[in-house]
């Protein structure tokens, strides 16, 4: 489950194959931001511009996973756990290994809580983020889209991720 919820905001894992949805957090791009290339193409700049976004996600998305582990953890649950009760709670039909403990029930709860917050706060840091590098959300997810659809960018934008 943590998991699953970092994959909604993980903007960086699109790079690999999955894209999350955080169109809700577009930004007007800065009015000194060069002006972006047309929807279907990426120019060099707008390219360098992402993969330098794309860096500053990176680390938000390691800090992120690392607290939503550690909020978890500190509720007294594995992570393995709170996904065995999430996907129960989600779906009647999936049975737990074991039944879930009112204490559980709570702690679950409480977790689930802190990873929203977590997750909330992830994203505004991954908007502001893009935002840093002169893009908006709207156009930092049309050039995932874009690299994703071409071998060529993806193998540029992983070299100037190095």
């Amino acid at each position: 489950m943590v998991n699953q919820i970092l994959a909604s905001f993980a903007i960086v894992a699109t790079l690999l194959g999955s894209v999350g949805s955080v169109s809700v957090l577009a930004q007007t791009p800065p009015a000194s931001a060069p002006a972006p290339a047309a929807e279907g193409t990426v120019n060099q700049d707008e390219l360098k511009r992402f993969a330098s976004a794309v860096k500053k996600v990176q680390v938000v998305y390691r800090d992120t996973s690392t607290e939503m582990s550690g909020a978890v953890r500190k509720e007294g649950l594995t992570e393995e756990r709170f996904t065995e009760i999430h996907q129960a709670r989600k779906d009647p039909a999936a049975k737990p290994a074991k039944a879930i403990t009112p204490d559980e029930q709570k702690q679950y709860e409480r977790a689930y809580t802190q990873l929203t917050q977590i997750q909330t706060g992830a994203r505004e840091k991954i908007a502001q983020a893009v935002q840093t590098e002169g893009m908006n959300m709207d156009r930092f997810l049309q050039v995932m889209q874009i690299v994703q659809g071409n071998p060529q960018l993806q193998q540029q934008v992983r070299d100037m991720l190095k």
